[in-house]
């Protein structure tokens, strides 16, 4: 399987604030959390996984998202 925890994690540390999965503990004021809900094998042929699929949840403050969708930030 795919480690698609290590993988969200990353990524969403290249936008400079810390992330964490579920809960932050840390003392930061802005930070990213996520969350993976399920994973399923998915698109079977001949009793076999072709894929994955991955349920979740990311909570990205407006003010980290909103300059990346080039919208006036109210932070």
């Amino acid at each position: 399987m795919t480690d698609v925890d290590t993988l969200v994690k990353t990524t969403l540390e290249k936008l400079g604030y810390p992330v964490e999965r579920l809960i932050y503990t840390g003392k930061a004021e802005t930070f990213i959390t996520y969350q993976i809900v399920v994973g399923l094998d998915t698109h079977f042929s001949d009793d076999e996984s072709g894929a994955e699929e991955f349920t979740g949840r990311i909570f990205i403050p407006a003010w980290i998202i909103s300059p990346l969708c080039g919208a006036q930030s109210g932070h």
